[in-house]
């Protein structure tokens, strides 16, 4: 199990289209410390994404977040990545 507690800010970068809907551009940053494997573990978080502006759901999302820990003495670096998009005609009552 991991736990990481983050701070950060969210900023509105745009109003664009994506999909050819209208859409708020946001920039997402954040670090902060938690615990892995019963020692410390450092992230930070970085995040593009685009919000619908008539429904609010969000339309696409691109994040990554990386981090290290320390077990046994021995650093350990990684980096976790995540792309989202949504599926408009799959998505039942978009």
């Amino acid at each position: 199990l991991v736990w990481v507690e983050m701070r950060g800010k969210a900023t509105l970068k745009r109003i664009t289209r994506v999909a050819g809907r209208r859409a708020a551009e946001f920039d997402l940053g954040a670090a902060g410390e938690g615990e892995y494997a019963g020692t410390l573990l450092r992230m930070s978080l970085q995040s593009r994404y685009w919000v619908d502006l008539a429904t609010g759901f969000v339309l696409e999302s691109r994040t990554t977040a990386p981090g290290h820990f320390t077990p046994a003495g021995e650093t350990i670096h990684l980096e976790l990545k995540e792309e989202r998009t949504l599926t408009r005609p799959e998505s039942a009552g978009f």
